[in-house]
């Protein structure tokens, strides 16, 4: 898992509230460590929720440096509408970590409108442009 970026840490200092996202793809990326690495963004979640966001960058940055590296920390201009925290996440995890395509599972198919609606007329082979990560509630 060298050089494998795990997720996007996202601190609201306005409420101290922490918003996570890491990879869904752990059994590709590492597989040995397949059930620790799949139970680590909840574990995240809970310590942020009980000792708050800014405590646990603080922790991750001053002890972790043997085991995990923690980018530095950079601003980001995040909107003040309910879903804009969860948005910004998804950007800059989008940005920031190559997931692998697990076809069905993280990722579904893409057709074009006017592919899906030709087989009722030409009965043509219907194919999948490409695939497109699943909404994180989804997986």
């Amino acid at each position: 898992m060298e050089d494998a970026v795990a997720g996007v840490l996202l601190e609201d200092p306005a409420t101290d509230r922490l918003h996570i996202r890491l990879r869904r793809d752990w059994d590709a990326v590492a597989p040995q460590e397949f059930d620790v690495l799949s139970a680590l963004e909840f574990d995240l979640a809970a310590k942020a929720r009980e000792s708050g966001a800014a405590a646990l960058f603080a922790y991750l940055e001053s002890t972790l440096s043997n085991v995990v590296r923690i980018g530095d920390r950079r601003e980001t201009i995040v909107g003040t509408g309910a879903d804009d925290f969860e948005r910004a996440l998804g950007r800059l995890y989008r940005e920031h970590v190559a997931s692998n395509v697990r076809e069905f599972v993280t990722h579904l198919p893409r057709y074009s409108l006017a592919v899906a609606a030709g087989p009722f007329l030409e009965n043509a082979e219907v194919e999948a442009q490409g695939w497109t990560k699943l909404p994180r509630a989804c997986a």
